[in-house]
C-alpha cells in the first residue's frame, strides 16, 4: 500500500464486490470525517426525493376510488382495471429497464425521464375526467416508479458515503415506506380541507419530480456513471465475471414478497376483515390501523439499520411469522384490539426483514449485475401487489375467514422457511 493512503472498506471483499473498496487520502478513515464536506449530500437527497415522490404517486389514489367509481359510474371490475394498470406499468418498466441501464452511458439518463414519467403520469390524473384518461395516468404513474426504482437504487449507490450498498439499501427501502405512508395522507389531508382533492395532490407530486429531477439533469452528459464504474471495478477486461449468487437472491426475493404482500393486503382488505370478521365498521380507523402498520415499518427499518443484516433478516422473518399466527387466533376469537397488536408487531417483523433483505441484496450482488438484480428483487415485490386480488376470489367462495387464514398460512410458511434459510447460509 502507498505510504499515506488507508484503504477504506464497507463491508468484506468477496468476489464481484471490488466496489466496496477504495482507497482515501490522508491518515485519516473515511467514515471519521465531518459530513458537511460530503459534495454529495445535496444529490443524494434530491433523489431520494425523486424516488419517494414516484411512491406517494403510486398510494395517493388510493382515498379517491370511491369519489372516481360514483363520478365516472364504474363497476368493480373496471375499478380493479385501473389498479392493474398501475401494476402492470411497473412490472413492465422493471422488468425491461434493468437491461437498458447496462447500456446507457450513466444511470442519470434513466432516472430524468422516468421521473418525467412520474410527473406526466400525476398531471394526467389531475386532469382525469373520463376513464382513459384514468387509466393512462396510473399506467403512466407505473412505468415512471419502475424506472425511478432501478435508477435511484444504482444512483443511491454512487452517491453513498464510501459508496456503501447498505447506505444506499436503506434509503431505498426507507423511501418506500415513507412514500407508501404519505401518499394517503396527502390525499386525505386534500379531502379533510375540500382542497381540490382529486387535483392538487397530483400538482404537488408533479412539482416534486420536477424538482428532485435537477441534480440528476445536471449530470445527464457526467462520464462519472454508476454504470460503467461499477462495471469496471467487478472484472478486468477478458477476466471471468463472478456468477449470480442465486440462492442469496432468491432469499432476498422472499423477503420482499413477505413484506409488500402483507402491506398490499393491509391497504385493499384491512377494513374489510375489520368489518367481515371483527364486526369493526369504522372504516377511518380501520385506515389509521393501516397507516399504524406503514409507520411501522418504516420506523423498524430504520431502527434496525445499524444491525447485521442476516441476522436481522432473520429475526425479521420469525417476528413477523409469530406476528401472523397471533393474528390468526385473533381472528378466530375475535379479539379486535389484539388482531391491531399483531398488525403492529408484524409491520416491526416485516420492516427488519426488508431492510435487510435490501441491504443484503446490494451487498451480494456482483456489480455489473446490480440493476439487473435490482429490478427483479422489486418486480418480485410489485408482482405480490395482486395478491389481495387472488385472496378476493378466494374470499367470494369460501368466506372471510378461509380467505385470511389461507393467506396467513401461506406466508407464514414462507417466513419460517426464508429465516431458517437465512440462519443457514453461510455469512458474506
Amino acid at each position: 500500500m502507498a505510504r499515506g493512503r488507508v484503504a477504506v472498506c464497507t463491508a468484506p471483499r468477496s468476489a464481484g464486490q471490488a466496489d466496496a473498496c477504495h482507497y482515501n487520502s490522508g491518515a485519516m478513515p473515511a467514515p471519521l470525517r465531518s459530513r458537511a464536506s460530503d459534495p454529495n449530500a445535496g444529490p443524494r437527497r434530491l433523489v431520494t426525493l425523486g424516488l419517494i415522490t414516484a411512491i406517494v404517486g403510486s398510494s395517493a389514489p388510493i382515498p379517491l376510488y370511491p369519489i372516481f367509481r360514483q363520478a365516472l359510474q364504474l363497476d368493480a371490475s373496471t375499478m380493479t382495471l385501473i389498479f392493474v394498470a398501475y401494476v402492470g406499468g411497473a412490472l413492465i418498466a422493471l422488468l425491461t429497464m434493468g437491461q437498458l441501464l447496462s447500456r446507457l452511458a450513466n444511470p442519470y439518463r434513466l432516472l430524468v425521464p422516468s421521473l418525467l414519467v412520474v410527473a406526466l403520469g400525476a398531471t394526467f390524473m389531475a386532469m382525469a375526467n373520463g376513464l382513459g384518461t384514468l387509466l393512462l395516468g396510473r399506467l403512466l404513474a407505473g412505468l415512471g416508479t419502475g424506472g425511478v426504482t432501478v435508477a435511484a437504487n444504482v444512483v443511491l449507490i454512487e452517491l453513498s458515503p464510501q459508496r456503501s450498498p447498505r447506505h444506499a439499501a436503506l434509503l431505498a427501502s426507507l423511501s418506500f415506506g415513507v412514500g407508501s405512508g404519505l401518499g394517503p395522507v396527502l390525499t386525505g389531508a386534500a379531502l379533510e380541507l375540500d382542497w381540490w382533492p382529486t387535483i392538487l395532490p397530483f400538482v404537488v407530486i408533479a412539482a416534486s419530480a420536477l424538482v428532485s429531477l435537477y441534480s440528476a439533469a445536471l449530470r445527464w452528459n457526467s462520464r462519472d456513471g454508476a454504470v460503467p464504474r461499477s462495471a469496471a471495478a467487478g472484472t478486468a477486461d477478458g477476466a471471468e465475471r463472478p456468477p449470480i449468487p442465486w440462492k442469496d437472491f432468491l432469499l432476498c426475493a422472499a423477503g420482499i414478497v413477505s413484506a409488500w404482500s402483507m402491506g398490499s393486503m393491509m391497504m385493499a382488505l384491512a377494513a374489510f376483515f375489520g368489518d367481515t370478521i371483527f364486526g369493526f365498521g369504522n372504516y377511518a380507523l380501520s385506515g389509521l390501523v393501516v397507516s399504524g402498520y406503514l409507520a411501522t415499518t418504516t420506523l423498524s427499518q430504520w431502527l434496525h439499520r445499524q444491525l447485521p443484516q442476516r441476522p436481522t433478516f432473520a429475526r425479521g422473518c420469525f417476528i413477523a411469522a409469530a406476528s401472523l399466527l397471533l393474528l390468526a387466533l385473533a381472528a378466530h376469537w375475535q379479539l379486535l384490539w389484539l388482531a391491531a397488536l399483531a398488525m403492529l408487531t408484524t409491520g416491526i417483523g416485516n420492516g427488519a426483514a426488508f431492510g435487510a433483505a435490501a441491504g443484503l441484496l446490494n451487498h451480494i450482488a456482483p456489480p455489473h449485475h446490480r440493476a439487473r438484480l435490482v429490478s427483479w428483487f422489486y418486480t418480485a415485490g410489485y408482482s405480490v401487489s395482486l395478491t389481495p386480488l387472488l385472496i378476493g376470489v378466494l374470499i367470494d367462495h369460501s368466506g372471510s375467514m378461509v380467505g385470511l387464514n389461507t393467506y396467513i398460512a401461506c406466508v407464514t410458511a414462507l417466513l419460517l422457511f426464508t429465516g431458517i434459510s437465512v440462519r443457514r447460509a453461510t455469512p458474506v
